[in-house]
């Protein structure tokens, strides 16, 4: 089978947990709709394009930084004293502002390999051009989470039986690839990752596919079902 093949840098980046606000907290690894957004974008794709994709990364730690937090409620009038910013409303009132400091996760020195596999041979060819010559500097996380492309290329995979060893990297592994005898004997967080998502008819993002996966460095790789690798040696498990 052949898939895309991406080696990525990026010196910081936050890959935001829905929820959390105080704390802006992260996932280790980008997640499968975050990734799969940054494709569509490089490509200029319009509606979604189905695909299964890999991640694992590495990184040098996570750190807190500090930033600046703004917070405004329309129904808020403005208060002397509580506000630290006033803006005129445009109906003869106006509307207060909070500011404060603001604490966010992130992560520092992201060496990240992503595994593509985009079944129609248009798209993937379509998907493979675009991330040789994306339509913009790419992003991954916020906005200013830039991204540095280091590789692109079609590799051939195939089975393998997993080593019962850590592997190389951390990965998202779907639990579908653990046998489910063993499944309570796994260590490790799982996170219900989103994939892909619609838009309903009152405009709001929905989630259609979620995926349940472990983080995980390797330790837990003797209760995989299967496995695939490259002609690199990096495991991939596709979702």
């Amino acid at each position: 089978m052949k898939v895309i093949k991406l080696r990525m840098f990026q010196t910081f980046a936050n890959y935001k947990m829905p929820g959390s606000h105080q704390l802006k907290e992260t996932f280790p690894l980008p997640p499968y709709s975050t990734v799969i957004g940054m494709i569509h974008y490089a490509c200029g794709f319009t509606s979604y394009v189905p695909m299964e994709i890999s991640i694992q990364g590495n990184s040098a730690g996570i750190v807190e930084d500090l930033f600046t937090r703004y917070e405004f409620y329309p129904s808020k009038r403005y208060e002397k004293g509580r506000h630290a910013l006033k803006v005129d409303g445009m109906d003869g009132t106006f509307h207060g502002i909070g500011r404060g400091p603001g604490r966010c996760q992130t992560i520092i020195d992201i060496q990240l390999v992503i595994h593509i596999h985009v079944k129609e041979q248009n798209e993937f060819n379509k998907v493979y051009e675009g991330l040789k010559k994306p339509q913009a500097y790419l992003s991954l996380g916020r906005h200013e989470d830039l991204l540095r492309i280091d590789s692109v290329d079609i590799v051939e995979v195939q089975k393998e039986q997993i080593p019962s060893r850590r592997l190389k990297t951390n990965y998202y592994i779907p639990l579908k690839e653990f046998d489910d005898e063993y499944k309570p004997s796994i260590k490790g967080t799982v996170y219900r990752l989103p994939k892909a998502f619609f838009i309903d008819d009152k405009g709001r993002r929905r989630w259609k596919e979620r995926v349940e996966a472990l983080y995980t460095s390797g330790n837990n790789s003797h209760f995989l079902l299967n496995g695939m690798a490259d002609k690199d040696g990096d495991y991939l498990f596709l979702a």
